[in-house]
């Protein structure tokens, strides 16, 4: 084989390995950027005074009597 041949069945190869090659590996992004995790963090706080305020209500439903 030439190494133009072994070049090429090389190519191919990593082509069918599905591996990435390394320059994607380098400009992917980070999956947890700040933005998303500052955007998580504000859906959980939110859904967390919802279920508090809830909870109180359902609390005063029962004349204040709690449970635990």
């Amino acid at each position: 084989m030439t190494k133009k041949e072994i070049e090429s069945a090389n190519s191919e190869a990593i082509e069918n390995s599905g591996i990435p090659p390394d320059n994607a590996i380098k400009d992917r992004k980070n999956f947890l950027t700040a933005k998303r995790l500052e955007n998580v963090v504000a859906i959980l706080l939110g859904i967390t005074t919802l279920l508090s305020a809830w909870a109180a209500w359902i609390g005063s439903l029962h004349g204040g009597i709690q449970s635990i």
